[in-house]
């Protein structure tokens, strides 16, 4: 089998191209060659951006299955339906799980639950992604599948506030300042440094800062259960075996083993403490029931 990934050395799909050559897979990658090279995999460079560049690097090669990880707006699906239409046996589309309908009306999710998320624009472009794709299928048979990962995590921290590019979460627990944390601190536990953990409703860090609110109103402020036994029929053999308590060690080690990665933000700082001071000023008070 030959597939190309459009991007491939980022959180998601560095992991998935270094699974993909060792199952035997001959994989080749289409980024601009800024991060490092997946053993294994061949690189064509160009900027995924100019789409006469990509074009042109790809020439006339043909994959078997080509997927693109780094789409985010109908634009951008757009053009890759006029580049893969006839470069590609399968084109898989990664979108997200947060462009499932917010708030949900039940807490089982299926292929069939609607998709609107008024509170986040990331998911609402998402969401336009897919229906370019749907209409692409619809009039002109172009080959395509969509994916919608929900929670991950490899090089990147996954906490709402302060984490993912960087380390400012982490920054905060070594200097023993204030975190919110909209789960159970499990992360400080890893990192072995206690949490002051204050919990925040999502509702009154959006009135804050709507930038980050929008993110926990439009995806992390619902608990919920993705039926995925559609992905277990087509891929059988897939067996979860990295407990979380596991996996985000190996995350804390990727950090520390670069001091170029450990990257802390004075933005993510103040809008932080910007979210607490308003928090301490307004005389509420949250069980941790509640939280």
């Amino acid at each position: 089998m030959r597939a190309l990934f459009v991007g491939g050395t980022g959180n998601i799909s560095g992991a998935v191209s270094r699974l993909a050559v060792e199952r035997g897979i001959d994989l080749v990658l289409l980024n601009r060659g800024i991060r490092d090279a997946v053993p294994g995999a061949r690189t064509i460079r160009a900027d995924y951006k100019d789409g006469k560049a990509v074009d042109a690097a790809l020439g006339d090669e043909t994959f078997d299955a080509v997927v693109t990880w780094i789409a985010f707006t109908p634009d951008q699906v757009e053009r890759d339906v006029a580049l893969f239409a006839r470069r590609a046996r399968q084109y898989v589309f990664i979108s997200s799980a947060s462009a499932y309908e917010k708030p949900p009306r039940s807490p089982f999710i299926t292929e069939s639950t609607p998709l609107r998320n008024p509170w986040w624009e990331y998911s609402r472009n998402k969401i336009a992604c897919e229906d370019v794709l749907l209409r692409a299928y619809r009039e002109q048979g172009f080959p395509m599948t969509i994916v919608r990962p929900s929670l991950t995590y490899d090089t990147h921290l996954p906490i709402a506030i302060g984490g993912w590019g960087g380390t400012t979460l982490l920054d905060r627990l070594r200097s023993g300042r204030r975190i919110i944390v909209h789960g159970d601190g499990t992360i400080a536990d890893a990192f072995g440094t206690p949490a002051e953990i204050v919990h925040i409703p999502s509702d009154f860090i959006h009135r804050i800062d709507p930038a980050i609110g929008a993110g926990l109103l439009g995806d992390k402020a619902h608990s919920v259960l993705f039926d995925n036994s559609k992905i277990k029929r087509l891929v059988p053999g897939f067996v979860a075996t990295i407990p979380f308590h596991e996996g985000i060690r190996r995350t804390l080690a990727w950090f520390a083993a670069d001091p170029a990665r450990q990257v802390v933000s004075p933005v993510v700082h103040a809008a932080m403490d910007r979210i607490l001071a308003a928090w301490d000023g307004s005389g509420l008070t949250l069980t941790r029931a509640e939280a």
